[in-house]
Parts: C-alpha cells; sequence; structure tokens
C-alpha cells in the first residue's frame, strides 16, 4: 500500500491522518509519503491507540532520534497533559565505532543497557527510538542479557561474594558510596547496588545469608526511602566476560587466531589474554567483543513478537547503512595494515541485507517526505520547509500548544534533548 499525503492545512489538521489510520491494516507492509516529523509522530500515536500495538521507529541520525522522541512524548500525552519518559524508550547510538581505540562514553552504556533491558521486560513503554547505525550494530542475545538478570528478593538467600563477582561480570564498578547508575558498594552487611535503569539505587540488608530488608535510597544524601519487596538488576553494558572453563578457552582461542593474523609477538598475545580473562576495561576492549560473545543478535531481537516497525526516511536510513560499512571497512583494513589485532566488520555490523530481512519481519511502515527537483530546486524547497514548519504548528495548535512552544519548536511537557 502506498500513500501520499498533501498539505494538512489544506485539507483540516488531523483529518488526513485519522483517514490514513483506519487506511493501514496492521501486519502489512505500507509506504506512507508526505508524513514526516510531528505529522508522523501524530500518525503512530494514532495507530498504536487504534491496533493497541507498541512501535519502534528507526530513523536516519541521533538528531533526528531526539527530535522523533520528543514529538512521540507530546503526542502520547495529549492536551494539557505532562510528557512521561515511561512511553517512549530511546536506545542511545553507538558514539565509537568498533575500531575506535578509546574509552566509550560511560553513560550512553549504561543508558544503551537501561534501554535493552526496558524493550526486553517493561511493558509501560509504547514506542522505541533508535537509529539507523545502532540497528546494524550486533548486541547480546536477549536470552544471555535475560540469564544475567538477577530479581534479589527479600527473605530469600543471597551469597555476596557471588553476588559482588557477578556484578563486576556483567560491567558494574564498585565505589565506595553509590552515586551513580552501574556502580556497587559492601559495607559490612549492606550492600549498595544502583541498577542503570532504576531511579532510584537500592541498600539490601543482610542477615547472614539472608536478605533482612531491601530500601530505596538518596544516592546524593544516602538517606534512606522507601522499603520494596525486590530489586531487579540487569547488565550495565553489552559485553560480558566469560564465566566457564569452555568460554575463556573459546576467548583465549579467538584472541589468539586474530594476534596470529598480523603477526603480532606472542609475548603481546599472552598479556592481551590474560588481561581480557581477567576482566580488565582495557581501552577498545569493545572491538574484542567477538571473542567475548559466541552470538550475536540485533537490537529488533529485543522487541515483543507483536511490535510492529516504522522506518523514518527509508532512503537516507540506508544511506546511513552504506557509509558505515565503508568506513568500518576502511578501518579495518588500517588496523591490519598497523598490524593491530581486530576482527572483521561482518563479525561486529549486520549485512544492510540482513537488516532489511529482519525488517520485512516485522511488516514495516515506511514513511518519506516530499523530495523536490528542478531547476528552481532552492525556491522550492525553501517553501517546502515553510510548508513542513506550517503543517506541525497546526498540529500542534490543535493540540493546544502555547504560542511560545510553536516559536520554540519544543513542546509543552517534554525536556529540551
Amino acid at each position: 500500500m502506498s500513500i501520499i499525503i498533501p498539505s494538512i492545512p489544506d485539507i483540516g489538521v488531523g483529518l488526513s491522518l485519522e483517514r490514513i489510520a483506519r487506511e493501514l491494516e496492521p501486519n502489512r507492509s505500507a509506504s506512507v509519503t508526505g508524513c514526516h516529523g510531528s505529522a508522523l509522530c501524530s500518525l503512530l500515536v494514532r495507530l498504536s491507540r487504534r491496533h493497541g500495538r507498541r512501535y519502534c521507529v528507526i530513523v536516519p541520525s541521533p538528531e533526528a532520534a531526539k527530535a522523533m522522541v520528543r514529538d512521540l512524548m507530546f503526542f502520547e500525552a495529549g492536551p494539557g497533559q505532562s510528557a512521561s519518559f515511561d512511553s517512549v524508550v530511546y536506545v542511545p547510538p553507538f558514539d565509537l565505532g568498533p575500531y575506535d581505540e578509546v574509552a566509550p562514553d560511560r553513560r550512553e552504556v549504561l543508558q544503551r543497557a537501561a534501554a535493552l533491558y526496558r524493550l526486553q521486560s517493561d511493558r509501560a513503554w509504547k514506542f522505541a527510538v533508535l537509529c539507523a547505525d545502532t540497528l546494524r550494530r550486533r548486541v547480546l542475545p536477549p536470552l544471555e542479557f535475560s540469564k544475567a538478570c538477577r530479581v534479589l528478593t527479600f527473605g530469600e538467600p543471597l551469597d555476596r561474594e557471588a553476588l559482588t563477582a557477578h556484578l563486576e561480570r556483567i560491567g558494574y564498578h564498585r565505589a565506595p558510596l553509590v552515586e551513580e547508575p552501574g556502580t556497587y558498594a559492601v559495607r559490612g552487611s549492606l550492600l549498595d547496588v544502583y541498577p542503570p535503569q532504576a531511579t532510584r539505587p537500592a541498600r539490601i540488608e543482610l542477615w547472614g545469608k539472608e536478605i533482612e530488608r531491601i530500601r530505596l535510597f538518596d544516592p546524593q544524601t544516602q538517606a534512606t526511602e522507601q522499603e520494596v519487596e525486590s530489586v531487579a538488576v540487569h547488565p550495565a553494558r553489552l559485553l560480558i566476560w566469560p564465566s566457564s572453563d569452555e568460554q575463556r578457552s573459546q576467548t583465549a582461542e579467538r584472541l589468539r587466531r586474530v594476534c596470529d593474523e598480523v603477526d603480532q609477538p606472542t609475548t603481546k598475545t599472552s598479556t592481551l589474554i590474560e588481561e581480557v580473562l581477567a576482566g580488565e576495561r582495557l581501552v577498545g576492549i569493545d572491538g574484542l567483543l567477538p571473542a567475548l560473545t559466541f552470538a550475536f543478535a540485533s537490537t529488533l531481537d529485543y522487541l515483543p513478537q507483536d511490535a510492529a516497525v516504522c522506518v523514518s526516511e527509508p532512503d537516507e536510513v540506508r544511506l546511513a547503512w552504506q557509509k558505515a560499512q565503508i568506513k568500518a571497512a576502511a578501518e579495518h583494513a588500517q588496523h591490519r595494515a598497523s598490524r593491530l589485532p581486530s576482527f572483521p566488520p561482518a563479525e561486529h555490523l549486520l549485512d544492510p541485507d540482513a537488516v532489511e530481512d529482519l525488517l520485512v519481519a516485522h511488516a514495516p511502515l515506511y514513511a518519506r517526505g516530499l523530495r523536490v527537483e528542478g531547476e528552481n530546486t532552492q525556491q522550492t524547497l525553501m517553501a517546502a520547509a515553510a510548508t513542513t514548519n506550517e503543517n506541525e504548528n497546526a498540529l500542534r495548535r490543535a493540540a493546544g500548544v502555547p504560542r511560545e512552544s510553536l516559536e520554540r519548536g519544543i513542546p509543552r511537557g517534554s525536556r529540551e534533548a
């Protein structure tokens, strides 16, 4: 099915979107032209409510993703209501490529892990937003991610040493005081832990080897607050160190193979293997992810089976995939020329054709803006941009957005990204 939307003010705000929402059938791929920005967000909210489905929206860039999150929150909240972060999951893009020899931004690493946990476990979200590049990156399979999660419950036995070892393995950092997500602390019979998805850290009080009490606390004042029955602990990053002897042996073998391919000295290879198996947080460790993870998945694999997919500006999304593919191939070749051990791009990134196959399985909705070509392209594009702004402002006026919000282009009840 293919639909073209005319200028919204010409036919009445919301009228065409309601008509399209009625026309589009669930579980059937379709293409909509002339629907982007705030109009697309309004359409997706209508479709979600009409069919009772959750949507994953794929956009070309991080800037487009932040705008999409903002507008989805606004339209989902409704007129005069405060926007809620519970309804939209934003999966942050990877700030570094697989061959960058620098440490990633830990805040984004934590946010990414928290987002995947929400996609898998939280039933409150209605929309997920991610960039084209994020979709292509291979990630930890949902089953492995789920196996690494723990639910600590009042009254149950707890081996403190085993838990702290597990926390280290799944990316938590030990600290004197728990003040930031992804950290934990041990003081006598108390164990504090701050899961990335949580709004407050939890203080677990032990009586011998049994959980006597679990209370949330303020990370700034360290003062305890409400008591809870349980706390869910999930991985703080999408890289989990091997635990069994078999996994450690496989990791060592894979590392040795890529080191031998570039004729790295044996002593240097042995040192690298020892540091990786010891759980050292080496700079550039993400580039060695294929040695640590024995199966990979896509972010789409974290979605519920009934979730629908929308691809905003699919041509730009495909172009982003092609650019990333060319860049990764060039950087890998440079690593090889510099005799640096590295895995090929295919072990870090999904092939664009494979991603397309994953999308087809979800019967995606493709949404495109209008494209203008001709001798007076510049003036026509400026007119098209003015029409787009008029369309978006018309949608916002219909929803009761004050003038100052229209002028700033930021919906009431949401925060600037």
